[in-house]
């Protein structure tokens, strides 16, 4: 198959830049395991593998969906389970927060709607319910912001640097929706474009709150 063939059917960028997320997402979750059997506590335990599972996860799926050819037969398959993923990920990074802050009622609350909102986009996109592409984007977004409902009993429970790793992820995240949003009208490359860019500020957000967990969730 001619290279640039295959180029403009697969998105190698992406699918590498997938690939070193899941690496480092393995390698974290190994460390991430180890110092929780030291420090941790059982709900620790629970929320982390939520966490780190749903994180390597994601990062699989993605890094094969985007690399194999658009026409390919497991192409709609593999971006279909691209899009679940992501759901089960952000509840997944909610549930360590939500299930060992100090307030209990808080978070066991959280914790119930955010998987509540995850199981309702998973049906979507299971289903291939038929949405607007700017609706489900506006659903990740408020996905993402619940965590404002939760802000007072935050801040009462974490040190403000761990404040800002999670606020900070998180304004990764929506900095890289700009970008997701823009591929529609920004030039089309070969190599690289502004989805590519998406990708590296979702792979700053992970690892930043991948950061949180390890030094101030645990230690919460």
């Amino acid at each position: 198959m001619d290279k640039n063939h295959f180029l403009q059917k697969s998105e190698p960028i992406s699918a590498a830049l997938h690939l070193i997320g899941l690496v480092f997402s393995v390698v974290g979750f190994v460390f991430l395991m180890i110092f929780t059997k030291e420090q941790g506590t059982l709900l620790h335990l629970i929320g982390f593998v939520f966490f780190g599972l749903a994180l390597i996860f994601l990062y699989f799926f993605s890094t094969i969906y985007h690399f194999f050819p658009k026409k390919s037969k497991f192409k709609k398959i593999l971006q279909q389970m691209d899009h679940v993923m992501i759901y089960i990920f952000m509840a997944s990074t909610y549930t360590p927060i939500c299930l060992t802050m100090d307030n209990r009622i808080c978070g066991w609350a959280l914790l119930g709607l955010v998987w509540m909102f995850a199981l309702t986009g998973m049906v979507i996109k299971i289903k291939k319910i038929e949405i607007k592409e700017w609706a489900s984007v506006a659903m990740y977004t408020v996905f993402g912001m619940l965590i404002i409902l939760a802000i007072n009993p935050i801040m009462q429970w974490l040190p403000k640097d761990g404040v800002g790793w999670l606020y900070g992820g998180g304004s990764f995240y929506l900095i890289g929706v700009i970008f997701f949003i823009l591929e529609e009208y920004g030039p089309k490359r070969i190599y690289y474009g502004f989805h590519e860019i998406w990708h590296l500020f979702v792979m700053a957000g992970s690892f930043s709150h991948g950061w949180l967990m390890m030094r101030y969730v645990l230690q919460a």
